[in-house]
């Protein structure tokens, strides 16, 4: 997997999407945007019939304005992505917008880290200022070659997480994309009473009596 953004055209706005590109792996959070001509209310309940449907392979929530995907516990390991989806209104449908992530404790640990490294490298620069500033060699600057080393590393750990997790990421936007491509089904007839059609003999049986 490379680490540049990937684009991929839907071409099938008469089934439900327009044609817009779906922005994949590249930031530490890939962003997902999508457009349809479906409301919001049809895609809510398009995304409810998936995650209900017997044969279905992930898990999720869809409720007014937010879709949540990602795999079962099963099959859920480190870096599996979960995708977060905003449903916006539009003059032509809906937009969807969000973005792919880790589990909430596998990124409120990597913001921690990164916010912990840049408290780090604060500290370090205000020291060696501070020694700069009463003519004393500025060792306390020696600790952001550390710091900036282990930003480096996690935007690399960041990445490696992407490709270990970029099979289940084409699984939830696949999956997504699917649903709302999915041609409209007509709605079935209210009453279930059907018209019975008389026969040939019954025609000619009534004609006779008249």
């Amino acid at each position: 997997m490379t680490s540049s953004i990937a684009r991929a055209k839907i071409l099938r706005p008469d089934a439900g999407v327009l044609p817009t590109s779906i922005s994949m792996r590249g930031p530490i959070r890939p962003p997902f945007v999508l457009e349809t001509n479906l409301a919001p209310d049809e895609v809510k309940a398009r995304v409810e019939e998936m995650l209900r449907s017997e044969g279905r392979r992930l898990c999720g929530l869809s409720f007014d304005g937010r879709i949540e995907l990602h795999v079962p516990p099963e099959r859920r390991h480190l870096w599996s992505p979960e995708l977060r989806v905003d449903v916006i209104r539009t003059e032509h449908g809906s937009r969807l917008g969000g973005a792919y992530g880790p589990h909430p404790h596998v990124w409120s640990a990597y913001v921690a880290l990164y916010a912990l490294l840049g408290m780090g490298a604060f500290v370090a620069g205000t020291f060696g200022f501070a020694e700069w500033a009463i003519r004393e060699r500025p060792v306390a600057l020696y600790a952001l070659v550390p710091a900036l080393l282990g930003a480096v590393g996690l935007y690399a750990l960041s990445l490696l997480g992407q490709s270990l997790a970029a099979e289940q990421m084409d699984e939830l936007r696949d999956a997504l994309v699917a649903e709302l491509v999915r041609p409209r089904t007509t709605a079935p007839p209210r009453s279930g009473v059907r018209a019975r059609v008389p026969g040939q003999e019954e025609v000619r049986a009534g004609r006779r009596a008249g």
